[in-house]
């Protein structure tokens, strides 16, 4: 069993990232003395400045490439065969100013102008197990000052496990910084708990690797042969290819369902029975509630004008809202007087119980009083 590991921490003693590696490959080693360990040093090594450019340009050039273009073209496949012929992945990358380090990201664009690893060019690496270890100078949990700041951990976990489907284990480390940096003694305690679970963590990781790798690597031929499908250990319980759907049990009640009352035709309206309003179901000629219910008092007064909240608007006189038929007099049916001027008791004429009534201080041009509808 081979096991690729790809250091990105641009130092070789003190990093935090290595030595969590070096105790996951010793997990590994344990339980797989015979394999070897192909190593890519990224920190300490970087690839060349050119390499993605001249890749790209051998991409879409339809002519000769240059010498350029074909050593840039020769490397990504070297690196790309590095992966693939590998059966378990380690890959240990630090935070760098709260993003990617610059030479893991131009990793990544080398090997994504392969045919073989493209977005369009469908999924190799699907399946196959890696660790995936990572450190932060401080702490970016939720509910801390730099929650939100981490935009590493993101990026890479949608790299690796969603565009090339990678079966992902995230090892985390945080507070690195907390042994030399004065203004986090506080917080030396949490670092070293954080990173002695993180060896710990590490290590169970890459023993329970190389125990399950024979049956990943049983799972990465069959999904090889029929592509589409997950590997075994990605699916959920029971539904695995070719297990048995586990069905849900349902009682002998759950499996009758009750009849539907036929509906009650009758007239015009066609409605289930037991579904009709009280008083409203076919045969009743109205409500009993609304032959009992009490005529609602007006909320305007008599003697003054609705407020503005109330009053319908209107760009002329002041509308007034009587319930009862006023008279010339200025009184109403009921008694009520009302305060009008005299010149609007002259002009005001007799109308059959008008809703609203315009009060004006000078007679109208028409000889009659305007009536609205009611304001709804």
């Amino acid at each position: 069993m081979n096991l690729y590991r790809l250091d990105a921490s641009i130092r070789l003693e003190g990093s935090v990232t290595r030595a969590v590696a070096d105790s996951a490959e010793s997990g590994w080693n344990s339980h797989n003395p015979g394999g070897s360990v192909v190593r890519r040093e990224l920190g300490l090594d970087p690839l060349p400045a050119r390499t993605w450019i001249d890749a790209v340009g051998a991409m879409v050039n339809s002519g000769p490439l240059t010498p350029a273009q074909e050593e840039a073209v020769a490397l990504v496949s070297r690196l790309v065969d590095e992966i693939l012929g590998a059966d378990a992945l380690l890959l240990a990358i630090p935070m760098y100013n709260f993003g990617v380090p610059h030479h893991v990201k131009a990793w990544v664009d080398a090997i994504m102008t392969d045919p073989r690893l493209r977005p369009v060019g469908g999924q190799p690496l699907a399946g196959k197990p890696a660790i995936l270890i990572l450190a932060r100078s401080g702490g970016y949990a939720e509910g801390t000052s730099r929650f939100g700041w981490d935009h590493n951990t993101p990026w890479l976990r949608g790299i690796f496990a969603d565009s090339m489907g990678l079966y992902l284990h995230l090892t985390e480390i945080e507070l690195t910084l907390a042994q030399v940096n004065p203004a986090m003694e506080a917080l030396r305690d949490k670092a070293d708990h954080s990173l002695a679970d993180g060896h710990a963590l590490a290590r169970s990781q890459g023993v329970k690797l190389a125990e399950q790798l024979p049956e990943l690597a049983g799972d990465l031929l069959g999904r090889r042969a029929a592509p589409g499908r997950a590997p075994r250990a990605c699916w959920p319980p029971g539904r695995a290819p070719g297990a048995a759907r586990p069905r849900r049990a349902r009682s002998g009640a759950a499996r009758r369902r009750p009849a539907r009352p036929a509906p009650r035709r009758s007239g015009r309206r066609s409605r289930p029975a037991g579904r009709w309003a009280p008083g409203t179901a076919p045969g009743r000629t109205s409500c009993p509630a609304r032959k009992s219910r009490k005529p609602r008092p007006s909320r305007y007064s008599t003697s003054a004008a609705p407020c503005a909240r109330t009053r319908p608007r209107t760009c002329g006189p002041t509308m007034i809202p009587t319930s009862t038929s006023s008279t010339t007099d200025g009184t109403s049916r009921r008694g009520t007087s009302r305060a009008i001027s005299g010149a609007t008791k002259a002009a005001t004429a007799t109308t059959s119980s008008p809703p609203y009534s315009i009060v004006t201080d000078r007679p109208p041009k028409w000889g009659f009083t305007r009536t609205f509808g009611r304001h709804p």
